[in-house]
């Protein structure tokens, strides 16, 4: 009931998720433009004020990162790596990443490319789904970076340690989530699959009980992925219809909604009050075309661009909310 019991929300997801470059990056406060924020503010004006919201967005990072953090894999180490006795933090590797794959770190998850080798993970930041993260009970401290990523022990004792190939690492996420919204694949290319898609979204799902909604991008990423042929309208009814048949409606699809409802939302919220007829007839026409406006990137000068603009998340974050409350988890 509304305004009973307090609601966990997390969303996770990479920089969409984040709102690079926007008023209130990387969080969730009332008013800031990343739609994790823009979700709290239609939550709190609605009258929600007993929904908590994390913004779990870390630039940069693929579904592997993701489901690492969101606890559905471990990592664990593919070399010994030796945190020297003044604890200054032992690197794990610079990344190297092509196609989404990436091929230079200490960290691996049990997650198979379509070769038969276990995926290799990046984190690009830490937070507070990060760190501190235990490795055989011990805590111990990522600093993570879009490059570089160290680690270093929590509480150091003046002696070196090594960590030793095989062990696990897990991160501090928050499993007491009730809600996860997932927003992922914006970073992967052909080493991304649809199967492995579908199956790595499941995993999260399952996470905390299935109480969940995956976003599918705003932006044809399945078209870059290495097992769909054909034109891009059959690999997008390949890629809708794997989703809806894995989620039904805990699915959104981003790549429809958005567009369709994008003018019509961002009007009513009073957005583009300065815009002329002629302008708003050339946004349209773009968004008919399911490219995004510069109008709606946050630059506000790059047509087709991935990351949005206040206007643009606000436009997700009111279809999340709608179905936050079709799927009655709100």
């Amino acid at each position: 009931e509304m305004g009973k019991n307090k609601i966990f929300i997390n969303c996770i997801g990479d920089s969409i998720t984040e709102g690079m470059g926007v008023k209130g990056h990387h969080g969730s406060e009332y008013g800031d433009s990343p739609y994790p924020a823009r979700l709290k503010t239609l939550l709190v004006d609605n009258g929600y004020d007993n929904i908590e919201i994390k913004n779990c967005g870390h630039g940069g990072e693929r579904v592997a990162e993701v489901c690492a953090r969101l606890g559905v894999y471990p990592c664990y180490f593919n070399k010994d790596i030796t945190i020297p006795a003044d604890n200054s933090p032992a690197t794990l590797g610079k990344l190297i990443a092509v196609d989404g794959k990436v091929t230079n770190t200490a960290l691996s998850i049990f997650d198979k490319h379509k070769n038969g080798e276990d995926v290799l993970v990046h984190f690009t930041q830490a937070s507070h789904d990060t760190n501190p993260c235990i490795i055989e009970g011990e805590e111990f401290i990522l600093d993570a970076g879009q490059e570089e990523t160290f680690i270093k022990m929590a509480n150091p004792d003046g002696k070196a340690h090594t960590i030793k190939k095989g062990l696990f690492l897990y991160t501090n996420n928050n499993r007491a989530a009730d809600i996860n919204i997932i927003y992922a694949a914006v970073n992967d290319g052909a080493s991304m699959t649809l199967e492995r898609f579908i199956d790595s979204m499941k995993k999260c799902s399952d996470v905390n009980g299935g109480k969940c909604i995956i976003i599918g991008s705003h932006h044809p990423i399945f078209e870059r992925w290495g097992d769909l042929s054909g034109s891009n309208a059959e690999k997008y009814e390949r890629y809708k219809y794997a989703c809806y048949n894995a989620f039904g409606i805990r699915f959104i699809d981003l790549y429809e909604e958005f567009y369709k409802n994008a003018m019509d939302y961002t009007l009513k919220a009073g957005y583009f009050k300065d815009k002329s007829k002629a302008e708003l007839e050339k946004i349209t026409n773009l968004i008919n075309q399911k490219i995004v406006p510069a109008e709606f990137s946050y630059d506000k000068n790059s047509q087709g661009n991935v990351h949005l603009s206040e206007e643009g998340y606000d436009v997700i974050a009111k279809i999340v909310f709608q179905r936050l409350k079709l799927l009655n988890y709100i």
